[in-house]
């Protein structure tokens, strides 16, 4: 029993004790229609229907409790006749107790008072420690029994960083004015200060030894060794801002499947198997007028050449894979966007392209579902270099659009070599 129930009880017991039993009027009969009993709860009703009633404070319920570093956020359901609400809170079960004014016997025992709404964060706390809580209700003249116990502890939320690794930039180091690009990010009517130029790892790491501007690659050897920069063959290449390795095409003299597996020359449809019966669209798994557009007759579907690469082991590794579309924009070199339509827009001195080679768009892993048709036939590919139309040269270069799995373009493998 609460010391504020207590002095209510012994002040009301005063009262009595002073005034006695009111007299009834004369000619009243105390069992007449005007007086009032009280009944064993001593609520004061009136037999003629005109009573007065006070609403019954009920122990809170629902208790749940989120946590943070140092910090237990508590919540509980609203008591309609409450006032206010007390926290109580120690780092050993309330159990024991048969009375919750004596909670400060708890190791750790605190009260938190006066609480107007149904929530209440308890801060300050120790990390890794179990802390037991309650909660009850009040009005101006009770406090309730305790709620059901819960426990929570507080911890240090730690994010797993060990396999972030960084966005490539875009390699702009041009900036944009009201008439032209300029060949300086400091000339201009424009304030070049704000744009992409003056931004990213184009300028805090702009060496070109190990990639234009920003970028930063290594070269590997067929077996998975790490070449110089100044080698003069080599299989694949790493990324060493985002952590993935991709294939190196070779060649590329314009005659398909005449240099090997990765012949820069060969193209293929969009197929994967496992996609069949599903909505995506499992592809295409034979062009239907040119078959034989790769290395191997009949296995030009980007699903076989996968596992060809796989199977030989490519820089000793047997985990590659189609792109993701964002993975093959990490690529993108846009300094030298709309150019030309005869110029890559990726390092050429890491992903060497001879302009003969007629492969300007590869393929992705990203599924294209087209609502409108309610088809889902097209995967995503990125031009690698524009269309080189005429009045149209370069336009296209770094782009992103949608093909139908049965086009034929170009593949570059890739693998994740974040935990090599």
């Amino acid at each position: 029993m609460t010391l504020r129930r207590i002095n209510a009880i012994l002040m009301c017991l005063a009262l009595l004790t002073a005034c006695g039993s009111p007299e009834p009027a004369e000619g009243d009969n105390s069992a007449g229609s005007g007086t009032s009993s009280s009944d064993s709860s001593g609520d004061s009703t009136g037999n003629n229907g005109g009573s007065t009633t006070t609403d019954s404070l009920t122990v809170p319920t629902g208790l749940a409790a989120t946590v943070s570093s140092q910090t237990i956020n508590v919540t509980w359901n609203e008591v309609s006749a409450a006032t206010s609400y007390n926290l109580y809170h120690a780092t050993e079960s309330f159990a024991s107790l048969s009375d919750i004014s004596n909670y400060a016997t708890l190791a750790g025992g605190t009260l938190i008072n006066d609480i107007t709404g149904a929530s209440s964060s308890i801060t300050g706390l120790a990390n890794s420690t179990t802390y037991f809580i309650v909660v009850t209700a009040e009005d101006s003249s009770e406090e309730t029994a305790a709620s059901a116990e819960i426990s929570a502890t507080p911890t240090t939320i730690t994010a797993d960083l060990s396999n972030v690794v960084e966005l490539n930039d875009t390699g702009v180091s041009r900036a944009l004015t009201t008439e032209t690009h300029q060949s300086n990010c400091g000339s201009g009517d424009l304030v070049s200060s704000q744009q992409d130029c003056a931004f990213g790892r184009d300028v805090t790491s702009s060496d070109d030894l190990d990639g234009d501007l920003g970028f930063s690659f290594t070269k590997v050897s067929s077996d998975g060794t790490s070449l110089a920069a100044t080698a003069t063959s080599w299989s694949c290449v790493s990324d060493n801002v985002t952590g993935l390795m991709w294939e190196l095409k070779q060649g590329g003299n314009g005659v398909i499947g005449d240099e090997g597996l990765h012949d820069m020359d060969d193209t293929f449809t969009w197929y994967e198997p496992s996609l069949a019966g599903s909505s995506a669209d499992a592809g295409t798994e034979t062009h239907s007028t040119s078959p034989s557009t790769c290395d191997t007759a009949l296995s030009c579907n980007t699903s076989a050449y996968v596992a060809r690469v796989n199977a030989a082991t490519l820089c000793g590794f047997s985990d590659w894979r189609l792109p993701k579309t964002n993975e093959l924009l990490s690529l993108i070199f846009y300094d030298t966007f709309g150019t030309s339509g005869a110029a890559d827009v990726i390092d050429e001195d890491f992903f060497p392209r001879p302009n003969s080679t007629s492969v300007r768009k590869y393929w992705t892993g990203s599924h294209y579902f087209d609502v409108d048709t309610n088809k889902g036939d097209q995967a995503w590919g990125i031009f690698f270099r524009g269309s080189g139309l005429t009045g149209q040269a370069g336009k296209a270069s770094g782009t992103i659009d949608s093909s139908t799995k049965g086009s034929l373009l170009g593949v570059m493998l890739v693998r994740d070599a974040s935990d090599d």
